[in-house]
């Protein structure tokens, strides 16, 4: 994990990388290359990339063997303080309310 990393990862969303086996590499991929997002209340985004951008390979600087493993992946991201909050397996890829903004 670099120094730049870890300024905008939380120790929350660390510990939960660690524990889910993100790895720091995805992370930053999901937040520097994301094509998908949602609200999630309390000034925080999901961030994910789609499984059609990663086939295509439009997330370009991005290594191919991390490609595979993006997709399933949804990181959520504070606004407010410009920090990844926590890292998830998005199992059922945005369709459910697992973390989406409850109207």
């Amino acid at each position: 994990m670099t120094r730049a990393t870890r300024s905008f990862l939380s120790r929350h969303a660390t510990a939960r990388g660690q524990q889910r086996g993100i790895p720091a590499a995805v992370i930053e991929a999901i937040v520097a290359f994301h094509d998908v997002e949602c609200e999630a209340g309390s000034g925080c985004r999901v961030l994910r990339i789609s499984r059609q951008s990663a086939a295509d390979g439009r997330s370009e600087g991005i290594d191919k063997q991390l490609l595979d493993r993006l997709p399933g992946v949804a990181v959520l991201w504070s606004d407010d303080n410009c920090q990844v909050v926590t890292v998830l397996r998005d199992v059922r890829r945005g369709r459910g309310r697992r973390y989406r903004l409850r109207k």
